[in-house]
């Protein structure tokens, strides 16, 4: 087996960085849900994978800004193999908040895209030029499930398909089961070879008003084809209004141009003769292995469980996720005047506070990494006890010393879904649990580790279940 590097955190804070943060190694995980405090929030320029394989980042805030002068994005990967990218948070890029180039075998899961600079000064393109752009994207095979993207000018997401070695298009994808809210003048767009575009819930914010969720752009006469399967996405208005039901037919059928009314995809064709074959399928290309949920049932559990969520949600990320579930925007950018599409950090007041919080050395006394109440277990056969510790803490918990009580918002949990919600908690072996409402006390009684499940159904008949954790040890 080969060596992995765990990277884990004594103390949280914003780190301001000088240059790019690249890794270009292999078997390494980022664990930004071991910081304290608030966690860990970057500054200055990006965080990417370069020539990387095996690399895991989890629960980082990339938030780039104006700090570094240069027009950079927020994170990435290039050339790079099975990696993933979970629950974390970008934006406030001048150039995209996310991209991936050239990259195998990788998944982009339960992150947070949102308020990429719009008319920030990007140095490729003329003065006051609009670009706000979310995310580029590519892959064999690239799977992107379950983000939340809001706030973007455009390339919510970019389909950024190459060419391979022998000049044929390239690119396989499967997007599906992502929120996408209040684009501006594009929304997802480009091309590559073969594409899944399943489940996926668009919502139309103040500074929207395309009525598609996917354009696939014929713009080169390459070799090789572009080809998409399509079903199941949605659309609907700020005021929650549909525009296209997930049911509906999804394309337009004949040569599947935009047909003046809304519609799922459609085929935007720029060269003469346009390509002879099939655009649109109705079966797809590969299989995605994706626990997949209906388009309206995806937008509740993305909303109420994306980006970086630990050790705490932030002040930022609450108040996009407010504003996507009611329709609104609360800032306007200072040079576009867009509703809700910035162009400086400024806009929006900055950065929030992110006190240095350094973690107390009883913690890990040990220093192997894994806090010294951990009970040890590795969460599965084939993982180590640092695997189970990490898995853990990635996923919503707290901490109680034997003999007191602590709370649980349960509602917390459940930000997408529709009140009335009637919760039910389980599993509780160290101590006793009570659930009022939204709200459950739970007490200790001895140390050790739970883990809890808690189920919750909504006023429109939506259930789900979701882990939560507790730590019982002295002095907690």
């Amino acid at each position: 087996m080969a060596l992995k590097d765990m990277v884990v955190f004594d103390v949280g804070g914003v780190i301001t960085t000088l240059s790019r943060m690249s890794i270009n190694d292999s078997y390494i995980t980022i664990a930004g849900q071991t910081a304290p405090g608030k966690g860990i929030a970057i500054q200055g320029w990006p965080v990417g994978l370069t020539g990387a394989s095996d690399v895991v980042i989890r629960h980082l805030r990339v938030r780039p800004g104006k700090v570094s002068g240069q027009t950079i994005d927020g994170m990435g990967m290039e050339g790079s193999n099975h990696c993933i990218f979970d629950r974390n948070s970008m934006g406030w890029a001048i150039d995209e908040c996310f991209s991936s180039r050239s990259a195998y075998n990788i998944t982009f899961q339960r992150n947070f895209i949102s308020e990429p600079l719009n008319v920030a000064g990007h140095q490729n393109y003329p003065a006051g030029t609009a670009h706000g752009f979310s995310a580029s994207i590519n892959g064999d095979i690239g799977s992107f499930h379950h983000n939340l993207l809001a706030h973007a000018e455009g390339r919510s997401w970019s389909m950024a398909g190459n060419v391979d070695n022998a000049g044929f298009f390239n690119g396989r994808l499967d997007i599906r089961n992502n929120v996408v809210y209040n684009f501006g003048s594009r929304v997802t767009d480009g091309g590559i070879h073969e594409g899944n575009f399943v489940g996926n819930y668009y919502k139309q914010g103040p500074a929207s008003y395309r009525n598609y969720t996917f354009m696939a752009q014929y713009e080169n006469a390459l070799p090789g084809t572009q080809q998409y399967y399509c079903e199941g996405n949605s659309m609907y208005t700020k005021e929650g209004q549909v525009l296209i039901a997930q049911n509906s037919t999804q394309t337009p059928g004949g040569n599947d141009s935009y047909p003046g009314y809304p519609i799922a995809c459609w085929a935007n064709v720029s060269i003469d003769p346009p390509p002879a074959y099939q655009k649109f399928f109705d079966v797809p290309f590969f299989e995605s292995y994706v626990d997949t949920q209906l388009s309206t049932e995806a937008y509740k559990r993305v909303l109420s469980d994306r980006g970086a969520q630990q050790p705490v949600f932030d002040d930022h990320d609450k108040r996009i996720v407010n504003e996507t579930l009611t329709g609104t925007n609360t800032y306007v950018g200072s040079v576009s005047g867009e509703l809700g599409i910035i162009d400086d950090p400024s806009d929006v007041g900055g950065l929030e506070d992110f006190p240095t919080t350094v973690r107390d050395a009883s913690w890990d006394a040990d220093g192997d990494g894994i806090a010294d109440w951990w009970d040890g277990s590795t969460g599965g056969s084939g993982y180590t006890a640092l695997d189970g510790y990490l898995n853990w803490m990635a996923e919503p918990h707290s901490y109680v010393a034997p003999g007191a009580t602590t709370e649980i918002d349960l509602s917390s949990l459940a930000r997408g879904f529709v009140s009335p919600l009637v919760f039910k908690v389980d599993g509780a072996k160290f101590g006793s649990i009570s659930v009022d409402g939204s709200n459950a006390t739970y007490t200790a009684k001895e140390t050790g580790v739970e883990r809890l499940t808690i189920s919750f159904s909504d006023a429109e008949g939506s259930s789900w279940s979701r882990p939560y954790g507790i730590a019982i040890f002295a002095n907690a």
